[in-house]
């Protein structure tokens, strides 16, 4: 198997590995209540209440920066060799977090805050934010909305 950038990652367990980040993004979503506003309900805030309370309790949180732009894949489907389509998602969803993340992600550095960016799902974690980090990306253009991180926990498989 050929290798990505030389990281001696094959490139099929990159699109394995894309692909289930992806749909785990897509399934948290839908997952959590109120994501998408039902007819006649007031939209979502821009920043989960949660993020607000823990900040106001404790002076610091961890959040997740969802960013507006999400990758268009459909052309993926037309690729027909699995390693050729594999490089096509990686590369577009890289694209698409290293353009829409810039603002955010040189705001978040000139706060010195601590964050880790995921271009499959195009979100920045930020590990235990200040309220001034937080003020310093949730009105960009760029930004979706700001929520409090899920947390999963998977049973083992026997």
């Amino acid at each position: 198997m050929k290798n990505i950038n030389g990281t001696g990652i094959p490139k099929r367990l990159i699109l394995i590995f894309s692909t289930v980040i992806f749909l785990l993004g897509i399934s948290v979503d839908l997952a959590i209540p109120g994501h998408v506003a039902a007819q006649g309900e007031s939209p979502q805030p821009r920043v989960d209440p949660q993020v607000l309370e823990t900040l106001q309790a404790s002076g610091s949180a961890d959040f997740v920066i969802e960013m507006a732009e999400q990758a268009d894949l459909s052309a993926a489907y037309a690729i027909t060799d699995w390693n050729e389509r594999g490089q096509y998602v990686v590369d577009t969803l890289k694209a698409v977090a290293d353009r829409s993340q810039k603002g955010a992600v040189s705001r978040l550095k000139g706060q010195g805050a601590r964050f880790t960016s995921y271009f499959a799902s195009n979100v920045i974690v930020v590990h235990g934010g200040s309220l001034r980090a937080l003020e310093a990306v949730q009105n960009l253009p760029e930004v979706a909305r700001v929520r409090a991180p899920v947390v999963v926990q998977l049973e083992p498989v026997e």
